[in-house]
């Protein structure tokens, strides 16, 4: 037993993340209350729809450069003013961070490229599901290119007789990302269209989430604030328990917003097990049931 003390195995079990991680679980106690209230959404909803109406038609006079939608290696962008970093690549995917904190999780697998924030677009005419962007859904396009510039990616599809233009953009003197999705109609006859953006939550870092990835997860909590059309998530720092670390999300538009429902949890967006391809919120009647605040698959999304 002395020689187990002293000598390199507990060094080494100290070092091991996974080993650190099993540590940590016995010892760390369910938050019972998390105060969100620390972000206002009203502030937060107000800087982006500023942001929207006057950042984007700044950063669509840069210089651009087109990719090719569909290449045989990932082609990937930056977006960043520092501090907040958004990671998109040629088809949609990607994740978005805050210094050394994941705010999405992170797309690591870039061949099936089945993570990020992505678009949902339902046409009730044709009953079918698809997205501005190549990846999740993967359908084919009338016409469709990626352009990338400073501070901004864009992405045009034209489907079906509709048109669709997706612009990422993050602030440059506020920690705010943009994604202004703009549809036009082309066709002879009206149309309805249903509307879909889920954001997997992460809100840790990148060793804490490779430790123990569930026991991470444990500990982010979503609130809906139906009056500003946001969902707030939070958690409490790993490296200082008093310290919380916040995220929100708000839904905004030029034109009033019909029946939209604030979904905060991975399964309820996409079933289980997850289809991103044609995500289940589109076919099932809505679950009205509020999940609880701490769930397993925390997501920020919009129906």
């Amino acid at each position: 037993a002395s020689a187990l003390d002293r000598t390199l195995i507990p060094r080494f079990m100290k070092h091991d993340p996974s080993m650190r991680a099993v540590t940590e679980l016995f010892e760390e106690k369910m938050p019972t209350t998390t105060d969100v209230q620390v972000l206002h959404a009203e502030t937060m909803a107000l800087h982006t729809q500023l942001l929207m109406q006057h950042k984007t038609n700044a950063f669509t006079t840069l210089p651009h450069r087109y990719v090719s939608t569909q290449t045989r290696e990932t082609h990937s962008t930056f977006i960043s003013n520092g501090a907040y970093r958004v990671h998109i690549t040629n088809t949609g995917a990607g994740s978005s961070s805050y210094k050394d904190i994941h705010i999405t999780m992170p797309c690591d697998d870039l061949l099936s490229e089945n993570e990020g924030t992505f678009w949902y677009v339902y046409d009730s005419m044709t009953h079918t599901v698809w997205s501005p962007t190549r990846m999740p859904v993967r359908t084919s396009a009338d016409k469709q290119s990626v352009e990338y510039g400073e501070h901004i990616a864009i992405f045009r599809k034209s489907h079906r007789g509709i048109e669709s233009t997706l612009t990422v953009t993050v602030a440059k003197d506020t920690n705010v990302e943009v994604r202004s999705l703009a549809l036009t109609n082309k066709r002879t006859e009206p149309v309805t269209l249903t509307l879909g953006i889920c954001a997997p939550l992460s809100l840790v870092r990148p060793e804490e989430e490779a430790a123990q990835m569930n026991y991470e997860r444990l500990f982010v909590a979503t609130e809906h604030l139906p009056a500003a059309q946001a969902i707030i998530a939070s958690r409490y720092d790993s490296r200082d328990r008093t310290r919380l670390v916040v995220a929100g999300f708000a839904l905004t538009s030029d034109r009033p917003l019909q029946s939209v429902h604030a979904i905060r949890t991975r399964e309820a967006f996409f079933g289980s097990p997850a289809s991103y391809e044609h995500p289940r919120i589109f076919d099932a009647p809505l679950d009205m049931d509020d999940p609880p605040k701490h769930t397993l698959d925390s997501a920020a999304g919009f129906v």
